[in-house]
């Protein structure tokens, strides 16, 4: 199936499958986090196995907002985006086929997509789908809340209301999702407590970091260079390098 799609750009459609078990994607570019130790493979419809190169996180910007898509596998050699909707289902979504149309709503129940068959699939396209929505008139809320410095909209709405500002119009109470706001005020969640451990004995837990290319280079010539420090004793040993081929071969000889 996904063959037949191969004309479209892979990091605008999605297929909704039903017989998919995971999200998919060859597209590493538009993956927010991506942790390439997730390998493994996945076997496709003829029974053979690809690989899968890592697991994470893929950002999806629309013209409503930032879109995230959790636990998405990287399959360079799928020719489209997969949306699993055994996935769906595990997360809490609800997927509903009725009427040449394929319905997905939130764990609340909100529905956010609403994708029409074509060809008998379901093909999802984030900007023809909001491009299709997007009004052609400005929104005095989202107006305001920019002038004022990306100012909380539900605040707005009560200061017009209340007339704490004059000259200001009459505001939509709708609230609109700005997008700069959702990359300027998200988060990282905390680390989850007593999860870390620390080291009991020397060399038990070795923290390895890799910088370069610097801008001034050694007197042997190296541009980079990586060190070694022992969780225990603080111990710590550093090697330079003159090409980041090295990597591998210094850390055998530090192992050795």
């Amino acid at each position: 199936m996904t063959t037949c799609f191969a004309s479209k750009h892979a990091s605008d459609c999605w297929l909704i499958d039903s017989g998919c078990t995971n999200h998919m994607t060859n597209d590493e570019n538009i993956f927010k986090q991506l942790h390439k130790s997730s390998v493994s493979k996945v076997r496709i419809g003829n029974d053979e196995y690809i690989p899968v190169k890592g697991k994470g996180t893929v950002t999806i910007k629309g013209n409503s907002g930032i879109k995230l898509i959790l636990d998405v596998l990287f399959v360079p050699e799928i020719d489209l985006n997969l949306l699993s909707v055994g996935q769906l289902l595990e997360k809490g979504y609800s997927v509903v086929f009725k009427d040449k149309h394929c319905s997905i709503s939130d764990p609340v129940g909100l529905e956010i997509f609403t994708i029409k068959m074509k060809g008998k699939s379901f093909s999802l396209d984030w900007m023809e789908k909001e491009s299709a929505a997007f009004p052609s008139t400005i929104n005095k809320t989202e107006l305001w809340h920019k002038r004022l410095g990306h100012f909380n909209q539900a605040t707005l709405v009560q200061m017009q209301k209340k007339k704490m500002v004059q000259g200001m119009p009459n505001l939509e109470e709708e609230i609109t999702v700005c997008s700069s706001c959702q990359y300027g005020k998200q988060n990282r969640l905390s680390f989850p407590l007593n999860k870390a451990w620390r080291a009991m004995k020397k060399l038990q837990l070795i923290h390895i970091d890799v910088a370069g290319p610097l801008k001034t280079i050694s007197l042997n010539g190296s541009r980079y260079y990586i060190d070694f420090i022992d969780d225990y004793t603080r111990m710590c040993w550093v090697y330079f390098l003159k090409f980041k081929t090295e990597v591998a071969s210094v850390f055998l000889k530090f192992k050795n």
